[in-house]
């Protein structure tokens, strides 16, 4: 469920953590554009915090 604008208003910056965390719990969409190898482009994604990237293979790459 949305939360409402009042409620968004009422918010105090202790609130953020509960309303964000069901959000960002799972695992993000991360686009790479440059002149990078798909192998460099997800050791970087790793070096940032290893957790984060999961079940990467080949085929879920678009080179």
């Amino acid at each position: 469920m949305r939360p409402s604008a009042a409620d968004i208003d009422a918010l105090k910056p202790d609130d953020l953590p509960a309303l964000l965390s069901a959000a960002l719990a799972g695992p993000a969409d991360m686009t790479v554009i440059g002149d990078i190898t798909a192998d460099r482009a997800i050791a970087a994604m790793q070096s940032i915090k290893p957790a984060c990237v999961r079940n990467v293979a080949a085929s879920s790459l678009s080179v």
